[in-house]
């Protein structure tokens, strides 16, 4: 399935700048580096996607539909739970099977996968078991070079589980991963940490378990009013890992991430936008899954992954976060989707973040660059207003395409006018209310 990128208005900096303040500047530091090594923007894909409980849902007709879509948004990095008693031969064989398919998949939208421990028992005997789920995947389903990262445990400080029994958990994998040839193949991330007490486990991460992990995984929630709650779960992960010595600090992974609106109890999920409408259908509650995945290339991330990626049945009725929504509408695509298109296909793997510099209320820039010569500006409007932003450290006289997210408040996206740096790498842009831009060379 081929989609069109709908061309349409966006305010740039040749219309009406003369009208606004003067703009807010942030410069672009090419030389300073945040992450050599981008691994991906991406979402949570559903393990039971092609069993039950969906089997009721989706079928071979309309799932085509969906995997078209999957493919057309380009995820670079996806996660999927996965339990080790899924794999034994006395457990329901299409359990596996779909995990399989659903890794497949990525791999055919060229994504990478995290399969994540999605919970249970913590001991060494469960690390060995999770070793053997892996070596299953990977030489008898096929999923080596698809599945290359692995955490154990979800949200393990949000659970009665002591530090103790997670570090037994991740050396008893690592040991039996090397004793079968397999580590080599695979990435450890530890953490999936939520905020509770995050610092103590933070700590843990880095004096006990720093020989053997590749990298540190957070999620992230917040009420889509809440931007004090956003900026400081942001700023709070930034102060913890800023201090640990480099030489024991690894690459920061955005696991989860998503927006909740107002809800009745805890299990509805994501809950309602003002005028009752599910949030994540209302394009205002993507501003802050935009604002949080700029700021993780701010704060040298290297992942950022939304939850969800399909309005499908977990262990549970469809929580509505997804980026594509319920297979009986027919999968349609949610504003949430655009907005990580315009990412995904504005950036690529292996890429580096640089530094930015410069703030201003409601205002957002974040700056990538390929190996050969690419970069990829993002710029927020999280105003109610358009706003003009002056982007400083640019390549002189390179003319940047603009991609516009939400410009006309539909959620969609946009082809702007393009944009050209002057003699010194300038560039005035105007960003719609509530949207943002890519400029993209």
């Amino acid at each position: 399935m081929t989609f069109r990128i709908r061309v349409g208005f966006l305010i740039t900096a040749a219309v009406c700048l003369s009208r606004w303040t003067a703009a807010q500047t942030f410069t672009v530091h090419a030389d300073q580096v945040l992450c050599d090594k981008w691994v991906g923007f991406g979402a949570q894909l559903n393990p039971w996607i092609y069993c039950e409980p969906n089997k009721q849902d989706i079928n071979e007709q309309n799932v085509k539909d969906m995997e078209a879509k999957i493919i057309a948004l380009r995820p670079q990095h996806v996660r999927v739970f996965v339990l080790p008693k899924w794999y034994e031969e006395d457990f329901d064989p299409t359990v596996r099977q779909s995990v399989a398919r659903v890794c497949k998949l990525a791999g055919r939208a060229g994504a990478s996968v995290n399969v994540t421990y999605w919970g249970g028992k913590s001991d060494k005997e469960y690390g060995r078991k999770n070793a053997r789920m892996i070596e299953k995947m990977i030489r008898e389903d096929g999923l080596g070079g698809i599945v290359r990262y692995v955490t154990l445990q979800n949200e393990p400080n949000s659970t009665p589980m002591t530090l103790l029994q997670y570090n037994e958990l991740y050396f008893s994998f690592d040991k039996a991963l090397r004793e079968m040839g397999l580590r080599d193949q695979i990435e450890i991330v530890g953490g999936d940490l939520v905020s509770t007490n995050q610092k103590k486990w933070f700590e843990n991460l880095t004096a006990r378990l720093s020989p053997i992990l590749d990298g540190y995984s957070v999620h992230m929630y917040s009420d889509y009013w809440d931007h004090k709650h956003i900026r400081e779960r942001l700023e709070s992960v930034s102060e913890i890992v800023d201090d640990i010595p480099a030489d024991l600090r690894r690459p920061l992974y955005l696991m989860e991430f998503g927006i909740r609106g107002h809800r009745s109890d805890r299990l509805e999920e994501p809950g309602k936008f003002e005028d009752g409408r599910e949030a994540m259908d209302v394009p205002y509650t993507s501003v802050p899954n935009a604002w949080q995945m700029i700021e993780a290339l701010n704060r040298g991330y290297c992942a950022a992954v939304q939850w969800d990626m399909v309005d499908v049945f977990y262990d549970r009725p469809r929580m509505r976060y997804g980026l594509i929504g319920d297979p009986n509408a027919g999968f349609p695509l949610k504003p949430g989707y655009w907005l990580m298109s315009l990412f995904t296909h504005a950036s690529a793997v292996g890429w580096q973040t640089v530094k930015v510099t410069g703030s201003a209320d409601g205002r957002n820039v974040a700056a990538m660059r390929g190996p050969k010569g690419e970069w990829s500006v993002f710029a927020l409007n999280r105003a109610k207003q358009p706003q003009p932003i002056q982007i400083t450290g640019l390549s002189p006289n390179a003319r940047f395409k603009v991609v516009c997210w939400n410009a006309s408040g539909d959620g969609k996206l946009t082809d702007g006018t393009p944009v050209t740096t002057d003699a010194k790498g300038n560039v005035a842009v105007g960003v719609a209310p509530e949207s943002m831009i890519a400029l993209k060379m």
